[in-house]
């Protein structure tokens, strides 16, 4: 019962990813659909035939978006653009990005120069535009997209429950539906076949003939039929899917919270996860750990695979071994952590990632409507400030060959004042899949600041990878310490969070309480600290707390949920009423029978609608306060022992 109860939890959060942003935009929608047209694709997810070097943590960016939600900046660089709660993404041969841009109805792309367009959608939701050009198409919130080896793109129409094929002349068409379910996720493989998911359940392939067939699934949502075929199986919340070489197919399952596999022979089996929620298991088996609501996955040459475990906020790897761990992400539900370790950024539930042939991550940050870039070639740790004489040390890096070729490392070698451990060798390859560490160490022999490199030679792309150090010397003084801002400003809107970190350095042996506080914030705001206060114990190791300030304070009170993710906690908030919306027409013809059961249906759809409506405005009466725009000086204090230090950033409110 626990776990039926755990299931339909999970269904609806899900859900809601859709009917929540319905209500931001709810057009009239045309339910008349032309005939179905079909083609064949192929796609080629990774480069093969060599080795790769990859380090975990690599450094976290924001690659596209502004962090506020909006649609604009088609034509001009990424990082200047809006997108509005990004989904699905797929990567082409000639290095472009395809983003399912869900709650604007759009597909965008990302070209190599870095510049955004619009290639499908108009903006209005809607479903239109067969045998003509895409962006003058209507779609209904697309949640992935895939993109074949002649250049054709595919799309996830989800709330029109259709696949939709742009050809590479920029033409629409309808590829497949899904007989009344929402498609979900979207993958093609390199022999002209495409697959398609449903939230509700199972996996359907259209061959290269225009053939559709259901290759995953009974019919019936749950969990079961491991080490069977895959036809015979219960799934449930299918989502983001992919191909590896061989054509095994991968997909994550929401409301099982898993990642399953189904090989060229139809055998369907669990890769990841135990169908539990939670957060549990690195280092272990990964069929032994818990996740929570994964809804994407992608597969390296090497067979790794990459997991977008949304409602944790990170994203983990399961190595050719099976072992899981979390590369990105610590866990907490934010926006935070550009230019630093990927490891310690924040993410506000991210869906969707790509992946370059260099091991290189793009994430979909649904609830920050940004794209984050993971940089994992070249990655740069900082020791702090660390006193003459003294060891900090060591931090430890994961070197990964994510090629189908054997990683041939030539040297290893530290400089400056840092000093390099590792169980790297340089006399035995690093077969397909296998990993290696390097634990580096700081020993300052000076004061001021130091910088210098771990470098590694190597026969993989990108040869030699360097892990950039840093960090001071001081020589013992007086305890004391100083405080510094993450970033030297912060971007929100008028009712909305955001968080940036402040970081304290103790110095002398410095051991006491900081406490922290801030001043200067506009009207209808408040900040707060994640630790509130931070305890130096002597050890002047470097310590941290995430601000985060509230614009709108009295509607954040009122709206936002509890917990992780807002997409999925106000989900079932505007389901009914959205349902009751969008299958009106249908049982209103109905009632034009004028039977007494027509007329019963007819009353308790009205009053789905007028229960959803409410519900969906439950701050219906709440008092809109809203924060005034403009740019505001912000100082953080941090007060110990009637110590004082104080740092600044421009809090820009728009």
């Amino acid at each position: 019962m626990a776990k039926a109860t755990e299931f339909r939890r999970r269904e609806v959060r899900f859900a809601v990813l859709v009917f929540a942003v319905c209500i931001i935009a709810l057009p009239a929608w045309t339910q008349s659909r032309s005939a179905r047209r079909t083609r064949r694709s192929a796609f080629s997810q990774v480069k093969t035939g060599s080795a790769g070097l990859t380090f975990a943590p690599g450094l976290a960016s924001t690659a596209a978006g502004t962090g506020v939600s909006g649609y604009s900046g088609d034509g001009g660089q990424a990082t200047s653009a809006q997108f509005n709660s990004p989904m699905g993404m797929a990567r082409d041969g000639q290095g472009n990005v395809f983003v399912a841009d869900f709650a604007n109805s759009v597909v965008r792309k990302l070209s190599a120069d870095g510049t955004v367009s619009t290639v499908a959608g108009t903006g209005s939701q809607g479903y239109s535009g067969d045998g003509g050009p895409a962006t003058s198409a209507q779609l209904a919130f697309p949640s992935a997209v895939a993109v074949d080896n002649n250049g054709d793109l595919f799309i996830a129409d989800y709330f029109n429950g259709c696949v939709r094929k742009v050809d590479a002349k920029g033409t629409i068409s309808t590829l497949a539906t899904a007989s009344g379910f929402f498609v979900r996720g979207v993958a093609a493989d390199g022999s002209g076949n495409v697959y398609f998911s449903s939230s509700y359940e199972g996996v359907w392939k259209v061959d290269a003939l225009g053939v559709t067939t259901k290759i995953v699934g009974n019919g019936t949502p749950g969990f079961s039929g491991d080490g069977g075929l895959a036809t015979d199986a219960q799934t449930s919340g299918v989502a983001g899917m992919t191909l590896d070489n061989a054509g095994n197919l991968y997909f994550a399952e929401v409301l099982n919270s898993d990642i399953r596999k189904v090989d060229t022979k139809g055998i369907i089996t669990t890769i990841a996860g135990n169908q539990q929620f939670g957060y549990d298991g690195d280092g272990g088996p990964a069929t032994n750990a818990k996740m929570n609501g994964p809804t994407d996955i992608r597969v390296d040459a090497a067979g790794d695979l990459y997991i977008v475990d949304s409602s944790n906020n990170r994203i983990r790897k399961v190595n050719a071994a099976g072992t899981i761990s979390t590369i990105v992400g610590d866990g907490n539900y934010g926006y935070a952590g550009d230019g630093r370790l990927a490891s310690a950024a924040q993410f506000a539930g991210p869906t969707s990632l790509a992946m370059d042939g260099r091991g290189n991550l793009l994430i979909a940050d649904t609830g920050n409507s940004v794209l984050r870039g993971i940089d994992v070639e070249t990655t740069t740790l900082d020791f702090g400030t660390v006193t003459v004489g003294q060891t900090a040390g060591p931090i430890v890096v994961t070197v990964s060959n994510i090629g189908d070729a054997d990683l041939n490392l030539g040297s290893i070698a530290a400089s400056g004042g840092f000093a390099v451990q590792t169980t790297c060798s340089t006399t035995a390859p690093l077969a397909p899949g296998a990993e290696c560490t390097l634990g580096m160490s700081f020993i300052p022999t000076g004061s001021g600041s130091i910088t210098g490199t771990v470098t590694l030679t190597d026969n993989a792309a990108g040869n030699p990878h360097v892990v950039n150090l840093k960090g001071a010397g001081v020589v013992a003084a007086n305890p004391d310490f100083a405080i510094a801002m993450s970033r030297p400003s912060l971007t929100i809107g008028t009712h909305s969070t955001g968080s940036l970190t402040v970081n304290v350095t103790p110095s002398g042996s410095f051991s006491a309480t900081v406490s922290l506080n801030c001043a200067g914030l506009p009207a209808n705001s408040k900040c707060s600290f994640l630790p509130t206060s931070l305890r130096s114990d002597g050890s002047n190791a470097p310590l941290s707390s995430v601000l985060t300030i509230s614009t709108g304070v009295d509607n954040v009170a009122a709206l936002a949920p509890a917990g992780g993710s807002v997409f999925l906690a106000i989900s079932g908030a505007f389901g009914a009423g959205l349902l009751g919306l969008v299958f009106a027409p249908k049982l209103q013809r109905r009632s034009d029978s004028r039977s007494k059961h027509a007329r019963v249906i007819h009353l308790l759809l009205v009053l789905v609608i007028l229960c959803g409506g409410l519900v969906g405005c439950g701050t219906l009466g709440s008092k809109i306060t809203s924060t005034p725009p403009g740019s505001y000086t912000v100082t953080v204090t941090g007060t110990a022992q009637g110590t004082v230090h104080n740092a600044t950033f421009t809090l820009i409110v728009q």
